[in-house]
């Protein structure tokens, strides 16, 4: 995501938030009737503004989640 200002700024006074890139990553393995997938978001737990909301007495921000795995696993019958 590139450089943008904060939600709510509408006269773009406030300095913009740094742009970022998140690395994700998924695997899928089928045998017969079984479906393994794994997945995990930001791979490389970079820290960023996810939500960021703007204020005349003081912006706020929300961090984005951290790395995140998942995995599932299925049976088709």
């Amino acid at each position: 995501m590139g450089n943008r200002f904060v939600e709510g700024d509408n006269l773009n006074t406030s300095r913009k938030i740094s742009s970022y890139t998140l690395v994700n990553s998924a695997l899928q393995y089928r045998n017969d009737e079984w479906t393994t997938d794994i997945r995990v978001d930001n791979l490389f737990d970079k820290d960023y503004i996810s939500a960021s909301f703007y204020s005349d007495f003081g912006n706020g921000y929300y961090s984005g989640t951290g790395t995140r795995v998942r995995m599932d696993v299925s049976y088709r019958f």
